[in-house]
């Protein structure tokens, strides 16, 4: 598996490339990218000043420093390269290539996770056909828990997050649930709610396909990784995911994504984007499977 670990010129970039490297198959092959953007400054700067800047000598011993970094920690890691351009227009181009199989991408401080999110990480994030790790590192904040969250709604795609996550992460050590949430009384009719009858009927049969859907889970994971628990709750889904994670310490929620690129505006505009914003801890994005093949053939009929 080959993975495109974007980092920039900050120090915070250690402890992400640090954190991320514990998430993820150490058999994983991993590309070191750092981009800058000339187009910010160009107009205060004049070409003569660009040069004395040096960007792109700075950045490439700034990045040789990661690699090094990455490499003492067991990242197996095959190269580091600079690009200049718009990051996000950078990284989808070389997702685009059929090359790499999961992008890693970081965040610090929640003033810097709303930039990103909306910036590059979401656009990352709703045009990739890949999966799409994003590491949050808040503080000091450190690895103690080692606690992967599988948040899943009975769809295929969530179910599709199941089967690549396993491709994907480190489940040697870690402590995994799953989640699911069924919805709440607010989310039936109004008819439904004042009928005592149809109530039951229909609150039964959301604990049906709750039931269902950790069955379909256990089915997919057999003996692969171990689950050390299994949890249905009621209500708002990205809200119940989010309190969740926070209650219990999770390290990274997993979810899929269904949109029509990869997780679309849409999407993004419910349960994905809020998970994404508010959540302190990482998360990995996995869109869904038949959408990563047609998202590689439309970019190679090109």
């Amino acid at each position: 598996m080959r993975v495109l670990f974007c980092v920039d010129n900050t120090d915070i970039s250690y402890k992400i490339i640090e954190k991320g490297l514990s998430f993820i198959n150490k058999k994983c092959e991993i590309d070191l990218l750092n981009v800058f953007d000339l187009s910010t400054i160009k107009g205060f700067l004049s070409n003569k000043d660009l040069d004395k800047l040096n960007l792109k000598e700075s950045s490439l011993d700034f990045l040789k420093k990661l690699e090094e970094h990455l490499k003492e920690k067991g990242g197996n890691v095959k190269k580091s390269f600079v690009e200049e351009g718009k990051p996000a227009n950078v990284i989808l181009e070389l997702i685009g290539k059929d090359v790499y199989d999961l992008v890693i991408m970081g965040s610090h401080s929640k003033k810097m996770i709303e930039k990103w999110i909306g910036s590059v990480s979401r656009r990352v994030v709703s045009k990739s056909w890949i999966p799409v790790l994003i590491v949050k590192v808040n503080g000091d904040y450190e690895i103690v828990n080692n606690k992967y969250l599988l948040a899943i709604d009975g769809s295929l795609y969530s179910y599709n997050a199941i089967k690549k996550s396993i491709e994907i992460l480190d489940y040697t050590n870690s402590c995994n649930k799953i989640l699911t949430v069924k919805p709440g009384l607010e989310s039936l009719p109004l008819e439904i709610v004042s009928d005592k009858e149809w109530l039951q009927r229909a609150l039964g049969k959301q604990d049906e396909i709750a039931e269902a859907t950790l069955k379909e889970a256990d089915e997919i994971i057999k003996d692969k990784i171990k689950i050390d628990d299994k949890v249905t709750l009621d209500g708002d889904s990205a809200l119940k995911i989010l309190e969740f994670a926070c209650k219990d310490n999770i390290d990274l929620i997993i979810l899929g994504s269904h949109g029509r690129e990869g997780v679309s505006e849409l999407l993004l505009g419910s349960i994905s984007k809020r998970v994404l914003d508010n959540s302190s801890c990482s998360v990995l994005i996995v869109p869904d499977k038949q959408l990563y093949i047609s998202g590689i053939k439309r970019h190679t009929k090109k």
